[in-house]
């Protein structure tokens, strides 16, 4: 991390927006049956070059902040692209935003924008055998990958950091089996998980230890503050639920 950026960071953390989180990123132990990787040694960066044709529509793409995904952006003929260095993107490829990673911009290529087209502002990834996609997409969402993006970046102002590719693939992680990866089946549903089990873990603070009578209780009340939470999650710090014991643990 730059100097000056560093010191901002601990003067007044409050200063940076929502989209950023500036926090030292640590681990602790690692989970018993998971492995701790360098992030190099799980991603691959991939490149398809793309020859525009001035007459030829291409579709541009983008990466929304606060991990919104990865979204149409607009479609131009190859004339009007300014930028004539342009590469290709697939359905499935994990996509960074350099400039804007450090707030969260990133995301799975869903299939409806498959060989859409993004600048080399942008970095596309494939995973290794190791790391189901879905999973990082997941992990992306965790206080700790964010905090890897931001301090992987230098610079003096929020809005012009300067994102450390190389850096960043230094960061270490810990990962799950890939059997208990594919399980997740998606992002989203992970992340649904994660919320409904730290709800019901305060239902089960509030009300005692659950009974079979009360578990129904818990399941109904989880259900309706579910529904109520917002689709655009914050940065979670990712934990596991333990619907016997009703523990939360990560």
């Amino acid at each position: 991390m730059n100097e000056d950026v560093e010191t901002a960071d601990a003067e007044n953390p409050s200063a940076y927006p929502p989209s950023i989180q500036a926090g030292i990123p640590k681990l602790g132990l690692t989970p018993k049956g998971w492995t701790r990787f360098p992030l190099g040694d799980l991603l691959r960066k991939v490149e398809r070059p793309a020859k525009l044709v001035d007459d030829e529509t291409y579709q541009l793409v983008t990466a929304k902040r606060s991990r919104g995904g990865i979204v149409a952006r607009e479609t131009l003929s190859g004339n009007q692209i300014r930028t004539k260095t342009q590469f290709y993107v697939e359905a499935g490829d994990f996509l960074i935003s350099n400039r804007q990673i450090s707030h969260g911009a990133c995301g799975i290529v869903p299939a409806i924008l498959n060989r859409a087209v993004v600048s080399n502002e942008y970095t596309a990834f494939h995973t290794s055998d190791a790391l189901d996609p879905r999973f990082l997409n997941t992990l992306s969402h965790s206080v700790y990958f964010q905090q890897t993006c931001f301090h992987s970046s230098v610079g003096v102002h929020v809005e012009k950091l300067v994102f450390r590719l190389e850096n960043w693939l230094d960061w270490e992680f810990d990962i799950p089996p890939l059997q208990s990866e594919t399980q997740t089946h998606d992002g989203a549903d992970v992340l649904d998980q994660i919320g409904r089990g730290k709800i019901a873990h305060l239902f089960v603070s509030l009300h005692g230890d659950p009974s079979s009578k009360s578990n129904l209780n818990i399941r109904a009340g989880v259900d309706r503050i579910a529904a109520l939470r917002p689709k655009a999650l914050p940065a979670l710090k990712i934990s596991f639920f333990d619907a016997a014991s009703a523990k939360v643990w990560g």
